[in-house]
């Protein structure tokens, strides 16, 4: 792992961010960067692998895909928040399936 902290989208309504363990701490909070406002986010479930730590998020109301984000922690570490396994949900596939060309 590269940067301090990763972040994903994993469904519309949950993200997944890593921690490096050299910034872990047990108060760890999470914003979103949403215009010029940080909106905190509400973390969910915490599991630890041999580097990081992985927090799970919720983000109401939904993650819009055509914008930019950016998740920073409570020390203002930061993350550009990129696609994850969104892409290989039910929802996303609904959404964005190709249909084919219109017919007149």
């Amino acid at each position: 792992m590269k940067e301090l902290i990763e972040a994903y989208i994993d469904s519309f309504n949950e993200i997944t961010i890593l921690v490096d363990k050299t910034i872990y701490n047990t108060n760890k909070r999470f914003f979103i960067k949403i215009d010029s406002d940080l909106k905190e986010l509400d973390i969910t479930n915490v599991s630890i692998d041999e580097t990081f730590y992985k927090y799970i998020v919720r983000f109401l109301p939904e993650i819009s895909l055509n914008k930019d984000y950016y998740i920073y922690d409570e020390k203002n570490h930061k993350a550009y928040l990129r696609s994850g396994s969104i892409i290989r949900t039910y929802e996303f596939e609904n959404r964005f399936r190709y249909k084919g060309p219109d017919r007149k």
